[in-house]
């Protein structure tokens, strides 16, 4: 065998095209799910996290934590300064 996986001697490599082909078939048929959890901030401190899809834009996320009630209570007394959005990761919101 020579040291190389079951994946290998197949042909099946993350790098490989059948992997991919593979890989894109499971996730159309809603087996592994484009789902991430996007961790909200106020000022550098954890308020919220939001199960979201992956690819979401800054805007959708913002309006999603605006709607989180720990998130809420601090957007209403104050206008933020800055939103740093890492996307499909995080959302810190500088007031």
């Amino acid at each position: 065998m020579g040291g190389k996986t079951l994946q290998q001697q197949k042909g099946i490599t993350p790098d490989s095209r059948r992997f991919k082909e593979c890989l894109d078939s499971v996730i159309a048929d809603g087996i592994i799910e484009e789902k991430y959890t996007l961790i909200v901030q106020i000022n550098g401190k954890l308020r919220a996290r939001i199960e979201v899809n992956k690819g979401m834009e800054k805007e959708v996320a913002y309006s999603l934590a605006k709607d989180v009630k720990n998130v809420s209570r601090f957007l209403d007394t104050a206008e933020p300064k800055k939103v740093i959005f890492v996307k499909d990761r995080l959302l810190n919101i500088v007031i």
